[in-house]
């Protein structure tokens, strides 16, 4: 038997079928069945014959297997016009092989099968394994009347179990099985296919195909260099030896393949030997148009050494690292670059070539295709396959703006009619595309010059610029930006087009930084501020620097454009000022008087200042009371004034001679009433035309006032605003120097009192206008007064809005609108500026007057007694008289019965009743409904306590009636005042004493007369109110020194409150006439030794009309 026909043998039909193309091989097969094969020469490598066409011509064929593998040729028409295996071809091939087979079989090859032929004779490939036709295995299995004999042990009748040992037992258990040491000659057929490789392992002395299990079997006895590449086809094959053939994919493939490298391969179905190449195959990108509008990119592989190119769609191709390409028209195996990823690769095979429309150019060529080449190591496709590629030098536009410490620019490149932005990071397009020309199908490609681009970008950076954040324009801040307008710019080559702001370019910069010189003289009741700015003499105009600021620039450009420092935070800050200033001044930009705190304060910040001496005159006064000119007491004045309070009305008069307003707020008992009765008389005195001033009190005290002036200053008319009958009264307001109404009543008769032409309006406890929405704040802020003033002793309880409100009332527009002064001071006060405390404290200073009881201690006596007069409600005073006209017929009418001597108890049962009615009516006990607010006495308590807690102090209140203590500790609750309380029932006198005098937060203590009237130290109060004064002054006495004791560092202040036109007001001056007697009546303890004259009686009892 020859080598073609031995080789041939091998062949299946499938084979054959692969090998020639199915079409082919069917239409050879029915030549060969027809007997049209004639004239078979077979000779060792070499095969003729005639084959007699459908047309019964005779064709020459010839075939031959030599060192190109098979090669063919035939004389008929098909041959000649393809070079392909023609049917006649396919015929003798058919013939040779079943010839072959007919005579026994094959023989061991004498000589490796030769690779094929290049492309006459090519044809795809196939496995080449031995099979039989399912008919013969039928009919084979009929003759033998058994199962077929598995095609792994043809030629092979012992396959060893690598594990088993000659013999079970001795030294065979140790020696390989007996008839398996052999070595076998083994043979690795492929076959490829889309996406992998079918395996057949072949045994070349047997001819007959193995599982790789079996073979693998044997190389464990007697091991090979198969041994690896049989183990991993093991993981794949099917087990079953009728199937011997393994299929692996991608990956495996790849794997696979280094594996065979050195052993004996051939490719099927052309059986070439396999060759491995060191060659490494990288990946290359072309470019093409398709049309005008699109841009094909196609991807390929190439050869290093000669650049030869690999289609994706040729060959097989595996994946893996590195992958592998088998050539299968050449039979060789190359390797990938290992930058090819796997996944790369797939994606590379999955799409081959790629479209984008031409406007996506630049993107593709400058960032896609970029990062795929570097992902896989190619190189960028050459330009030339799509564009015209010409070279420009650039041309460099430079332009700049923004201020002096903050540059802004940008750079471009012009390369022809075409300008491109060259970005600050180096990152700039390499290539500009244009349209093509007409009747060109390729572009325009203009080259840029990156090297050119990124030396302008140094050139740049050097000269103190940074990129942006983006990247794509040049900053500078601070110094750098600087350094760049007064050096960098001239170091710009002067071939490049420059757009910069002239008065940047070449910035000198000061020295000195922007500082603010102000001029203030003044007149009889005004003062004049000129304001200007200069840095080291050169002027600078005002809007310029508010424009800096405005824009948040650092450096303002002066009248010489040159430059200087703005400390932004404190020039804003003097220019705020300035504009208060404008803002109060009039047509002729003089400021009033009222401003002096508010000029004083801007020049302490000013950088110079020339102040006329008249003016320093007026601060100086404005600042310290000893430089105002003391004013004499008016010669009516019924009291005599402490040196404070002589300070205060000079005060007084020197804010009237200046025409401000002002707030005395001294600390409650110090003598706010007095200071203002003693203003009110020296201008009275001073006047050509009577004085008219309108004081408005809460109105529980607005009998106080009354009769505090007529004690104190009764050469002054008064007139008493209050009552339901007051409209009977209006004709005295016109004669009066002195109005007195309540705060609701200026709500209610607004109308009349702001038709008033005033020299003052006076508010009292001024804190009732603290609101400045309420209708109470606004009616006051209405009264036409010449001169306003307000006394309180707690300006400011909660709110800075609070003080805002009493100065809006006594100098409006001192502290500008309310919105802005909460910006200004409120809110920033409350965050804990105190800058902005100082400022504000600078600017009411010269306009408010608070001494405290700690500061003008030495002034004082130990003990302050006030007896507060105070007015009772309307409902309360019909109460009262009811009461009165009923005990009054019943004392008098028992005394008229027995004689005084004999009615005392009926005499001190009426008083009390009437004592408790002046009080509070629900200590009656009436069936009537009754509030708080129907107790005047209680009232004025809490006004009273409200101003002792904002104070600062602390206050014991003492009571007579344990009910009216309660109704007092139910009122604080209201008030959300805390408090301590002791009465005859009280069991922890000692814990609650404690808490009063070591507790801050509890301000008052409620005290039962007679619970705790003697034998309590309770020094930590400096204030005692009587609420129902004990007409025995030796108990009276007992109870205030609870505070007023040693150990008490304060001067205590002690108020009685005093109902108006009751009992207790008649005991009080019937007191004052005949102390000791009252004292005895009223006593207890006294006997009786003394007595009450009918007389006295008529009186105490008798009813005003």
């Amino acid at each position: 038997m020859s080598n073609l026909s031995d080789a041939l043998s091998t062949l299946s039909d499938r084979g054959l079928r692969r090998l020639l193309g199915a079409r082919t091989f069917l239409r050879g097969l029915d030549y060969e069945k027809r007997k049209v094969v004639e004239n078979v020469v077979l000779e060792e490598s070499e095969a003729n014959c005639i084959v007699r066409g459908s047309e019964a011509q005779a064709y020459d064929v010839n075939i031959r297997m030599g060192g190109e593998g098979i090669t063919s040729h035939c004389t008929c028409p098909a041959f000649e016009k393809t070079g392909q295996h023609c049917k006649h071809i396919a015929a003798l091939l058919i013939h040779v092989r079943n010839k072959a087979r007919a005579k026994g079989g094959p023989r061991p090859p004498a000589q490796p099968v030769p690779p094929p032929a290049p492309p006459q004779a090519q044809a795809p490939a196939g496995n080449g394994r031995l099979e039989q036709s399912k008919a013969s295995r039928r009919r084979e299995r009929r003759r033998r009347g058994g199962l077929p004999t598995p095609p792994t042990a043809m030629g092979i009748r012992n396959v060893p179990n690598p594990a088993n040992g000659a013999r079970s037992t001795g030294i065979g258990a140790w020696l390989p099985p007996e008839d398996a040491q052999r070595e076998l000659s083994l043979e690795f057929r492929l076959h490829v296919r889309s996406g992998g490789l079918t395996v057949t392992v072949l045994d070349t002395e047997a001819r007959v195909p193995l599982l790789p299990s079996v073979a693998l079997a044997f190389c464990s006895i007697d091991p090979t260099d198969d041994w690896a590449a049989l183990r991993l086809l093991k993981r794949y094959e099917s087990g079953n030896p009728r199937h011997p053939a393994v299929d692996v994919r991608g990956e495996d493939a790849a794997e696979l393949l280094p594996l065979l490298r050195g052993r004996r391969v051939l490719l099927e179905p052309a059986l070439m030997q396999v060759r491995f190449s060191d060659d490494i195959l990288r990946p290359k990108f072309e470019l093409e148009m398709a049309g005008s509008d699109t841009v094909v990119a196609k991807a390929s592989f190439v050869r290093g050494e000669d650049g030869r190119s690999f289609s994706l769609t040729s060959g097989g191709w595996f994946e893996g690292w590195p992958g592998y390409h088998i050539d299968t028209n050449e039979g060789i195996v190359r390797a990938i670059d290992k930058r090819v990823s796997p996944s790369a690769l797939r994606r590379l095979l999955n799409s081959p070539s790629i479209a984008e429309p031409v406007s996506e150019l630049i993107t593709l060529i400058t960032s896609d295709l970029p990062r795929v080449a570097l992902d896989s190591g190619a190189d960028l496709p050459d330009l030339s396959q799509v564009a015209d590629v010409v070279d420009i030098a650039p041309e460099f536009i430079f332009r700049a703006g923004g201020g002096l410490t903050e540059a802004e620019a940008s750079l471009r490149a012009r390369y022809g009619e075409l300008e491109i932005e060259v970005r600050a990071d180096g990152i700039s397009p390499p290539v500009i595309f244009l349209p093509p020309e007409e009747g060109r199908r390729k572009l325009k490609c203009i080259r840029t010059d990156i090297e050119a681009q990124q030396e302008a970008v140094q050139l740049l950076l050097a000269q103190g610029l940074s990129p942006s954040d983006s990247g794509e324009h040049f900053t500078a801040e601070g110094e750098d930006a600087i350094h760049f307008w007064s050096e960098g710019v001239r170091s710009l080559p002067k071939s490049w087009k420059l757009y910069i702001p002239s008065e940047l370019a070449g910035a000198k910069v000061q020295r000195a930084p922007i500082s603010m010189k102000a001029r203030v003289s003044s007149g009889v009741d005004w003062l004049n501020v000129k304001i200007t700015w200069d840095a080291a003499g050169i002027d600078v105009d005002r809007a310029e620097i508010e424009r800096c600021l405005r824009e948040g620039k650092k450096y303002v450009r002066l009248s010489d454009n040159s430059y200087a420092a703005l400390d932004r935070e404190r020039i804003q800050a003097l220019i705020d000022r300035e504009v208060e200033l404008l803002s109060a001044s009039g047509k002729q930009g003089k400021l009033p008087l009222s401003q002096a705190g508010r000029v004083q304060e801007l020049l302490q910040h000013a950088d110079g200042a020339t102040v006329s001496a008249a003016t320093k005159s007026l601060f100086e006064k404005l600042a310290n009371l000893d430089e105002i000119k003391k004013v004499k007491k008016p010669r009516g004045l019924k009291a005599t004034l402490r040196p404070y309070q002589e300070q205060g009305l000079s005060w007084l008069r020197f804010l009237n001679e200046i025409g401000s307003g002002g707030v005395l707020a001294d600390d409650m008992g110090l003598g706010k009433t007095i200071q203002t009765i003693a203003l009110l008389l020296s201008l009275n005195g001073n006047k050509e035309e009577p004085l008219r001033a309108l004081i408005v009190a809460p109105t529980s005290v607005v009998t106080n006032w009354y009769r505090e002036i007529e004690r104190f200053a009764p050469s002054l008319k008064v007139a008493l605003w209050h009552g339901a009958a007051r409209k009977e009264q209006k004709d005295d307001l016109h004669a009066a120097n002195v109005i007195i109404t309540s705060y609701a009543l200026l709500r209610r008769d607004i109308e009349l009192l702001t038709a008033l032409k005033l020299d003052y309006a006076i508010l009292d406890e001024a804190q009732a206008i603290k609101n400045p929405l309420s209708a109470t704040a606004q009616a006051a802020k209405t009264l036409a007064a010449r001169h306003r003033l307000a006394l309180t002793g707690t300006p400011i309880e909660n709110r800075l809005s609070e003080i805002w409100s009493i100065f809006d009332f006594v100098s409006p527009g001192l502290l500008g609108p309310l919105q802005k002064f909460e910006e200004r001071y409120a809110r920033p006060i409350d965050q804990g500026d105190s800058k902005q405390a100082a400022r504000l404290r600078a600017v009411i200073h010269p306009f408010i007057l608070r001494r405290t009881k700690l500061e003008v201690a030495k002034d004082l006596p130990e003990k302050l007694e006030f007896d507060k007069i105070v007015d009772m409600t309307p409902e309360q005073r019909a109460i009262y008289l009811q009461v009165l006209r009923e005990v009054r017929a019943t004392v008098l009418g028992e005394v008229e019965r027995v004689g005084v001597a004999k009615s005392q108890l009926h005499i001190l049962a009426g008083l009390t009743k009437l004592r408790q009615a002046a009080c509070d009516a629900r200590l009656l006990g009436l069936p009537k409904e009754l509030k708080h607010d129907d107790s005047g006495k209680l009232a004025a308590l809490r006004e009273l306590v409200d101003e002792v807690e904002t104070g600062g102090h602390k206050v014991l209140i003492f009571s007579q009636f344990v009910s009216m203590l309660k109704l007092i500790a139910s009122a604080l609750d209201e008030d959300k005042i805390k408090y301590e309380y002791l009465d005859g029932s009280t069991t922890d006198r000692a814990e609650r004493i404690d808490r009063f005098q070591s507790d801050p937060t509890i301000p008052v203590f409620l005290i039962s007369l007679k619970a705790g009237g003697s034998g309590l130290n309770l020094t930590a109060a400096d204030t005692v109110i009587h609420f129902d004064p004990w007409w025995n002054p030796a108990v009276e006495d007992q109870a205030t020194d609870r505070a007023h004791r040693i150990g008490q560092k304060k001067v205590v202040s002690v108020y009685r409150l005093v109902a108006a036109g009751t009992i207790e007001e008649k005991i009080l001056q019937l007191k004052q006439k005949k102390k000791d007697l009252v004292a005895s009546v009223l006593s207890e303890d006294a006997g009786g030794e003394k007595r009450l004259t009918r007389a006295d009686l008529e009186d105490l009892f008798g009813i005003d009309n």
